[in-house]
Formats: structure tokens, sequence, C-alpha cells
């Protein structure tokens, strides 16, 4: 029974696998794309159907082998280990995927013409198919700006320098090791032989590298030795190279040059050394660098951050503004010498990350406006990180807390110790007393009190109350209430421009239902029209109408984990399960306490109250305008 590299693998991951496992993740492990995984499992059927191994597949699920006796394992293994054993055929691509990937390392790899005769030859193919593997070379090709060169008589070749060359080498290289254990087994042949040497120089030379990155810059280097090796050096001569002499990502690499020498007897010119460095300081981590300060990044962050404050109102204070200017620094510099980050988790981002990914279009923007080049998928995922954590971990600064005690010495150190530990980053205790000193407190001093003892009365800064003992009940619904006392800039976070939608024709809960489900598609362009459910049937919402005119309609479940807040302007009033509003706001967020949900809602009933405001609301053509409205009156 003859069976395929990758027939081979999907067994193997099946036969790993306690639960169902899906097209997406086999994709993920082996390396190649969801639709070659749905033709190899069709294969993998008939192979487990003829060793009587009964096999289920099922939609949104995945697949499983639903009996993993002995036998069925013995009988498997033998498989796994014939293939393992027949390398000849092993060696040989016979999917469209591999054999595009043989090709254009072929090319990559030989600067003279090379016969397509030679190369169905070669993957045992006709020159048909190999006809029809090149409509998909050029496709990739078509991402480094690469034309292929046909002559008569001679063949194909790459008319392209050695710099491209290596890059598409290492590319190729890269995506051959997506698969987990793969890539770390490669870093593993570094870390387990003697060239170990050249990870502990990177170490030593107090480079911050990620696991991604380390295996690129091996990759790299070993390319590097080998193109030396088959006399192949490099020659391209690198703009503004000699600010980068004193870093010491050069020492790192004239350290690397002497590895070569001495394990190769490679003697890498001025134009490897180059080369090595920019690619050191372009896939390091940012994580120890400092911002210098130059007038053209500047001026880029900058425009960047107006543009998100006028599309979204949110202020990106100095705590980032470093941070980011080196993140667009950095950008630039890998465009200007064509290098790149690899990242895996672009394809997640959007559905994950989809304000802060929103965010990022606009950096990706002005960035194309400036080097008339987009921000590369990888990079794109890097800026869509950054903003989610501004976006997570955006807090006010500490407040300063008066404790109240009426338990005793024991309580309040207990007390006083639970906050500073599980609290530290939000609050400050400034003083502890009794209750009755309250009387006599100037309370101008702080930004709260949290007492163990029942206050009723109200003063004019916010009390919280707790536990005689405080719990880590007491630390989440203090941690709740502080958002929702403290984070004046919070109702920012609650929307997303692209959940915007003003002057609304529909007048039905089925129209309504769907400006809904297309406007949720703005942001994921996948979603399944099933969730059309969720807005028409009264089991899975609640719906609040103020004053006839603005309407909150809360998800019971949320669509997703996500915030997706979404806001209709109408032209005219509709009636929604006998309710009635000519704006609507659809709450789907994961709310603990529903401290969000209650702050929009008493946002609203404040609006409600006032009919001019109502109107200016109505009115409303931009998602800003809109929102400023209930900034203004939270």
């Amino acid at each position: 029974m003859k069976t395929t590299n990758n027939e081979i693998k999907i067994i193997q991951i099946l036969l790993a696998s306690n639960d169902y496992i899906s097209t997406y993740e086999i994709a993920t492990l082996i390396g190649i794309s969801r639709r070659s995984v749905r033709e190899e499992i069709n294969n993998v059927k008939n192979i487990l159907k003829e060793l009587e191994i009964h096999f289920t597949s099922k939609p949104n699920k995945g697949y499983i082998i639903d009996e993993k006796t002995p036998e069925i394992i013995n009988k498997l293994q033998e498989i796994i280990n014939k293939n393992e054993n027949d390398d000849a055929y092993a060696l040989v691509p016979n999917i469209p995927h591999d054999r595009v990937n043989y090709i254009l390392k072929l090319l990559a790899q030989s600067d003279k013409y090379i016969k397509m005769d030679d190369i169905a030859d070669d993957l045992l193919v006709s020159r048909a198919t190999i006809a029809n593997d090149l409509i998909n070379v050029k496709k990739e090709l078509s991402r480094y700006n690469i034309h292929i060169i046909h002559k008569p008589n001679y063949g194909i070749k790459l008319n392209i320098n050695e710099l491209e060359r290596r890059r598409i080498i290492a590319d190729l290289v890269f995506a051959s090791m997506t698969q987990r254990e793969v890539f770390y087994d490669f870093l593993d042949t570094y870390l387990d032989t003697s060239d170990r040497e050249i990870i502990e120089i990177i170490k030593n030379n107090n480079l911050y590298i990620s696991d991604l990155s380390l295996a690129d810059i091996l990759i790299n280097y070993s390319i590097s030795i080998a193109r030396n090796m088959a006399g192949h050096p490099l020659d391209t001569v690198f703009e503004d190279f000699e600010i980068f002499k004193n870093t010491k990502e050069y020492h790192t690499v004239l350290d690397l040059s002497r590895v070569a020498k001495e394990h190769f007897d490679v003697d890498f010119n001025d134009s490897e050394k180059s080369f090595l460095t920019l690619m050191l300081i372009c896939k390091g981590s940012t994580h120890d660098k400092i911002y210098q300060e130059d007038q053209i990044t500047s001026k880029l962050t900058h425009t960047i951050l107006d543009d998100i404050y006028s599309s979204t109102l949110i202020y990106i204070d100095n705590r980032y503004y470093d941070r980011l200017s080196l993140y667009i620094q950095t950008a630039l510099l890998r465009q200007k010498y064509q290098e790149k980050i690899r990242n895996p988790l672009y394809d997640q981002i959007q559905d994950d990350m989809p304000f802060a990914y929103y965010l990022t279009k606009i950096v990706n923007k002005r960035i194309k406006e400036y080097t008339d080049t987009p921000l590369s998928r990888s990079e794109i995922t890097s800026f869509t990180i950054f903003f989610n954590n501004i976006i997570t971990d955006h807090t006010d600064h500490r407040k300063k807390v008066l404790l109240i005690n009426c338990m005793g010495n024991f309580a309040s150190n207990y007390n006083t110790n639970m906050l500073e530990k599980d609290l530290s980053n939000d609050l400050i205790i400034q003083k502890c007393i009794s209750y009755p000193e309250l009387l006599k407190e100037d309370l101008s001093n702080y930004d709260l009190i949290i007492s163990n003892a029942p206050i009723h009365k109200n003063y004019d800064i916010p009390v919280i109350n707790t536990n005689y003992i405080i719990t880590m009940d007491d630390i989440i619904f203090i941690k709740s209430k502080l958002t929702y006392y403290f984070n004046e800039e919070n109702l920012v976070y609650y929307f997303h421009p692209e959940l915007f939608e003003h002057s609304v024709s529909a007048k039905t809960k089925k129209g309504i239902s769907t400006v809904l489900y297309q406007t949720l598609c703005k942001i994921y362009p996948l979603m399944k029209s099933s969730v059309k459910a969720n807005f028409t049937n009264k089991n899975k919402y609640s719906l609040h109408s103020f004053n006839n005119s603005i309407g909150l309609l809360k998800l019971n479940t949320p669509i997703n984990s996500n915030t997706n807040n979404i806001i209709l302007t109408f032209k005219e009033p509709v009636n929604y399960d006998d309710q009635e509003f000519q704006v609507l706001i659809v709450f789907s967020s994961y709310d603990q306490n529903n401290i969000m949900y209650d702050t929009l809602y008493n946002t609203l009933k404040k609006i409600s109250e006032d009919n001019t405001l109502i109107e200016s609301l109505i009115k409303c053509e931009s998602y800003t305008e809109f929102l400023s409205i209930l900034i203004n009156n939270k």
C-alpha cells in the first residue's frame, strides 16, 4: 500500500489525538493548505477503510479514529515504518503544494536555465502537470516582484540577485517547519550539538530574540554558509550601514563570522556581515531597545495618534508613545532593508482582536502613504497585539484609598495585605482608620473609601463596602467598581467604529436583524447568518426602550468572546417587540458584574430624559459624534 508523506503525517496526527482534530489544526501542523488537507483526508479514509479501521468525520469538529486498540495501533505503525524506510518514494513531492515549493527552491538555487522536461522527470509527472504547477509558482514569486524568464529550447530561470535568491530559500525552509515538532527539532539540532556555540554567542551579546526569530536567524546563517561554500557570496551594498557598526548586533556577527571560518572555512565578506547584522537588528525583539527619536518617526507617530483619536476618540498617552514610536521606527527599518519578521497569528487576530486590528489598519495606511509599501502580515500582527495590550491593560493611575476597619489590628493588617497584594496596580492605601474617625477626616485627600463597616451615608467620594475579612470575591468586586467609578475613557472601548450605522431604513424586526448581521460581517466576513436568531428570538435577549426613543438590546449569550456592541440609528422610529425607538444599541459582551451594561444603561437613561440630546443622538452621522454624546453624559 503506497502512501504519501502527507497521508502518513495525517495518520500520525490522528493516532496521537484523543479528540476530534480539525482541518485547520492538521493544516497548521503539516504546513499545507486546508484544501490540501481535505484532499489528503479522502485518501487517508480509504487507507483506513482497507485496514477495517473506523474513521469518523463531523462538520465543525473534525476527524477522529474511533477506537485505538493495540491491534489498530500496530497496523498503523507498520504503515508509518514502511513509509519511513521507503526513502526514494518519500523524497519525491507528489501533491501540487509540495511540487510548487520544490520548483521554487530549484529555481532559487540555480542561476542557469532549467528545462521543464527535466523537472517533470525529477517529479515523476507529465510536462502538462509542471505547466499547471508553474501558474502557482508565478503567484508565489509575485510576492517578491519576481518573474520567470522563459527561453525556447533552454528552459526557465529567475533573473534575480543573490540576496533575492536567499530570501526565497529562507522562506521555503521556514514554511516547511510550521509543524511544531519539526520547528523545535531544528532548534534542538543547535542546542544538542557543537553548533550550540552559535546560540551562546547570540545570548552572550545580550540579544533578545524569540524562538521564531531565532530559528529564522539560524536558517539564514546556515544559508549564508552554504551559499558561500557553493561559491555564491553576497555582493549587495546596504545603504547607510556604517551607522550600525557600533551596535551589539554587529559585534555578534563578527563572532559568528569567526565560527563560520573555524568550522566551515568560510570567510564572510563585508556584504555578508552587513546582511547578518541588519537581520539581527530587524528580527530582534524591541523589548530591550530604547526609542531614539528621529524627525520622520516622530512626525509619523503623531499623525497616527491624531488619526486614531479622530476616528475612535481613543487617546494613547505618553506611557505608550515611545513604544509605539519604536514599533514604527523598526517597521520602517525592516521595509528599507526588505527584512521581515515572522508571526503565525495573522489569521487569528482579525477575529480575536478586531478593535486592535482596526487601529493597526490606521498605522498601515499612514506607513503605506509614506513608503509606498504596506505592512506585512506579520508586521500587522505585531502592531495588533501591541494595541490589544493597550486596550486590555488600560487603567488609570493608582487610586488613593482611605481604609475603614472596624475589627481591630489583625483584620486591619490582613485586609491591607490583601488589597496591596492583589490590587497593587490599581490602588494605594493612604491611611487606615476606625469608623468614628471618619467624621474628622479630610476626604479631599482620597479618591475612594473601602470599608468593612457598613456605610450608607453619601460622601463626595465613592464608598465600597466589603466583608469584615476581605475575600477574593471582595477583590473582584472592588476591581470592577474601580473600573466603573474611575475609568472615564472606558466608553471608547465599548464600541467599534465599524459597528456603527446611521440613517438605517429597515423597519421590521427581520429587516433590522439583517442589518445587524451585515454590520457584524464588516468585522467577521465569515460569520454565519444563523447569528440573526440572536436578534429575533425573544429567548436570546432582553430589550429595554428609554422614552420610546432609545433601545438597548442585551444578548443573553454574547456573539463571541469580543466586545461587539452595535449602534444603529434609524430614519424613522421603529417598532421592535411592541417597543418603539429610533436608536438601537445591541449589547454583546462578557461583562462581569454588569459594570459595562449598567454604565451604558444609566448613560442612555440620562440622555433619554433630555429631548435635545435624543434628537442629537438620532441625527449623528459619524461614530465619534455619537460616542461623544455618550461620553459627555456618562
